[in-house]
């Protein structure tokens, strides 16, 4: 009887340590996460500090009074919401290097406004060229898409992150296809489709981008001088 006493009491331990276990590594990151979401007021975004070392007075000057900006355009607004203001607020604590700051500005308009696609897409654009993190990138750039899926302007970086950044070259690809089925005629969309086949050997394909994007600007001599070498094979 002691014996499987014994046994429950070691089973009952184990337990007991697996719990805790998954607490701290699992459950209590997931609760950190949304604990740190919740500390993203709106005074915390508005707030301003300049980390880079490189501005003038002059220039940390406008910036301080264009803060003040949108600061005010923010307190007055509805709800003390403003879109383009908040945005603006990510985008000068970025150019300050405060980075931090951006993500935490452009995670609140997420928070605050779920379906618009600016703020998600410029966290992607953070998450892979300063956090270097193509989980995250990727997450909010599909998010950016999914809420605003005819908006080509963000194919153009996302076709970047997939084909140099963090490299994948079949959703680069599928990026380059999403951005002509939506305007077939887009110039710069032919020319990287063209660049981008003839990088991966489909001869056919690359010339037949090239051609339509020749027929588009007939009068980039560039373009002609690299599809006539690319063509001729020099």
């Amino acid at each position: 009887m002691n014996l499987l006493k014994n046994k429950f009491f070691i089973i009952a331990v184990i337990f007991v340590v697996l719990v805790a276990v998954l607490y701290f590594t699992g459950w209590q990151k997931g609760n950190q996460l949304e604990v740190d979401k919740n500390k993203i007021t709106l005074d915390k975004v508005l707030e301003f500090k300049i980390v880079r070392t490189d501005l003038t007075p002059e220039l940390q000057e406008k910036y301080r009074n264009e803060m003040t900006v949108y600061k005010d355009t923010i307190l007055n607004s509805p709800e003390k919401f403003n879109l383009n203001a908040l945005m603006g607020v990510g985008m000068i604590k970025y150019t300050v290097k405060d980075y931090d700051g951006a993500r935490d500005a452009w995670l609140y308009v997420s928070l605050v406004r779920p379906q618009n696609s600016p703020s998600f897409y410029n966290l992607g654009n953070l998450y892979a060229d300063v956090y270097k993190n193509c989980g995250e990138a990727e997450k909010y750039f599909k998010i950016a898409m999914a809420n605003d899926p005819n908006e080509i302007g963000y194919l153009r970086n996302i076709f970047d992150f997939y084909h140099t950044k963090c490299p994948n070259q079949q959703l680069a690809e599928e990026t380059l296809k999403k951005a002509l089925s939506i305007k077939p005629d887009n110039a710069d969309f032919l020319v990287l489709s063209a660049e981008f086949y003839r990088d991966q050997g489909q001869r056919e394909e690359a010339i037949k981008y090239y051609e339509q994007a020749i027929k588009l600007s007939p009068q980039n001599q560039a373009l002609k001088d690299e599809y006539n070498r690319f063509k001729s094979g020099s």
